[in-house]
């Protein structure tokens, strides 16, 4: 009844398929976009680490380290470890090193207990990060694509303003499912970044789609922790 599409092997629901090619025609654009952000390259990379490393009063392992160096370069990123391996440590670190450069970031999760974990582990008295839920994070970025299209329309204060600068970090991503990945990814401004941290042998999504396993499986874009 042509209510599926064979793609070799793969069978494919029409409206899924729509949603996940979405999703990769976008990821693709924002890793097309000349960067926002410059991030230097070599030992400046290395000793921009360190001093955030310093700025933190954490150490990182050479792993976590080496994480830190590559997920900088990279627009669309993942993040893959197990419990116990400091994803919220590197984390912490890249954090403090992209603002170092001249950026901001926003964290969030799908859940409320996750998005509090993460910032309370992301976060340092003199750099406090708060995280939100997907939902929220949604909830901002459309009131803020409203408010570009009507000046007049108001905000509430405890909303974030999203950036070309802004790296979005997403926490416990590997429950993130596509329809969700695809509205954050339509309201995010041109310029801005996504690093997916998680661990892929914990819970699958709760919707429809895998693209933080897919994007782990691919391998290009990812940085493992496994001490």
């Amino acid at each position: 009844r042509r209510l599926l599409r064979r793609i070799g092997a793969l069978l494919r629901v029409p409206g899924a398929a729509w949603l996940e090619d979405q999703v990769s025609a976008a990821l693709l654009a924002m890793e097309r976009r000349e960067a926002s952000v410059a991030i230097p390259v070599g030992a400046a990379l290395n000793s921009m680490v360190y001093d955030a490393e310093s700025a933190t009063g954490l150490q990182l392992t050479g792993e976590q380290h080496a994480a830190v160096v590559k997920l900088l370069g990279l627009p669309v990123a993942a993040l893959q470890g197990g419990a116990g391996v400091g994803k919220t440590t590197v984390m912490k670190v890249l954090a403090t090193a992209w603002e170092f450069a001249g950026g901001d970031v926003v964290m969030g999760a799908l859940a409320g207990k996750a998005a509090l974990t993460v910032s309370r582990g992301a976060s340092s008295p003199a750099r406090p990060r708060l995280a939100y839920t997907i939902a929220r994070l949604i909830g901002m970025l459309q009131r803020q694509r409203a408010q570009e299209d009507d000046p007049e329309l108001k905000r509430p204060a405890s909303d974030v303003t999203f950036t070309s600068r802004t790296l979005l970090v997403i926490d416990e991503a590997g429950m993130l499912d596509t329809p969700s990945l695809h509205t954050l990814l339509r309201l995010l401004p041109d310029g801005a970044r996504v690093l997916f941290a998680g661990d892929e042998g914990q819970l699958p999504p709760v919707g429809i789609g895998k693209v933080f396993h897919d994007l782990v499986a691919e391998g290009s874009r990812v940085a493992r922790l496994t001490q």
